[in-house]
This record gives C-alpha cells, structure tokens and sequence, in this order.
C-alpha cells in the first residue's frame, strides 16, 4: 500500500512540476508578448502622435515644420497625410493674409495721401489763383508757383494711383 502511495505521491510531483513549468514558460511568454507590444504601440502609434502633437505646437506658434512622414497605410498615416494638408492649407492662408495687410496699409497710405497732402496742394492751388486776380505780383514768380504745385499735385497723383493700382 506504501509503495501505491509513493508511486501517487511521485505521479502527483511530477504533473506539479510540469503545471509548473508549463506556468513559467507561460509568464515568460506574456512578458516577452508584452515587451514587444508595448515597444510596437510606441513605434507604431505613440511615436507618430507626439510628433504630430509636437508640430501642432509649432503650428500654433506660427511656425511651419516640414511635412509630417507618413509611415504606414493605417489610421495614423492618415492622420499624418490629413496633418499634412492642414499645415499646407494654414501656410497658404497665413500667406494669403500677409497680402491682403500689406493692400490694406497701402490703401490706407492711399488715403491719407489724398486726404492730407492732395488737399493741402489744392488749396494752396487755389490760394494762388486767388492771390494772382489780386495781387500786381510778377507773373513769371505766379506761374513758377503755379508749375511748381502742379508738378507736385501730379507726382502725388501717380504715387496714389501706384499705390492703388497695386492692389
């Protein structure tokens, strides 16, 4: 009956044993599993996200990286090609609205070129064919004056029209 017994008892450490093995071996291929999974997840998509969150940042600081490798077919690639095109899209604008600040201060210089500096020549115009019904001036001084505004009315004239034309 005794040696039953040990012979159960031999039976029983040794399919513990395998239990065993079998377990470890188990674990070690989990962990194994894991470690490549975690260094995939972070080549595959964590990598790809901190770059595009890293040019974002620098978009939003008015500054426009190079473009965005894609790296693989999947959902980030798309990503990273819709990124792509949004930051082409954002740097035409951006440039699209330097154009349109730099018409607008050259509409505004325009403008107070003509409001100020043309108004004032016209008066002074004005002023001088008033001044030459009444006054015994020389002619020849009244009509330099008058060349003189004349010229300087014109010249402002195709300054502004330059300006607006360039628009």
């Amino acid at each position: 009956h005794e040696r039953v017994e040990d012979q159960l008892v031999s039976e029983t450490h040794h399919k513990m044993r395998l239990i065993i093995g079998f377990n470890v071996a188990l674990v070690l291929l989990g962990t194994v599993f894991l470690v490549a999974l975690r260094r995939y997840f972070n080549y595959a998509i964590a990598a790809p996200l901190r770059k595009l969150a890293e040019r974002s940042s620098k978009i939003a600081h008015g500054e426009f990286p190079e473009n965005m490798p894609i790296a693989s077919r999947d959902e980030i690639g798309l990503l990273s090609q819709s990124f792509n095109h949004m930051a082409e899209r954002l740097k035409e604008h951006q440039e699209r609205l330097k154009g349109l600040a730099i018409l607008q201060e050259r509409e505004r210089l325009a403008c107070e070129l003509h409001d100020s500096l043309a108004q004032d020549l016209a008066c002074m115009r004005l002023k001088l064919i008033a001044s030459d019904k009444s006054t015994g001036a020389s002619q020849e001084s009244i009509q330099e004056l008058f060349t003189m505004v004349d010229e300087a009315y014109q010249d402002l004239r195709e300054s502004i029209f330059g300006l607006r034309a360039l628009s």
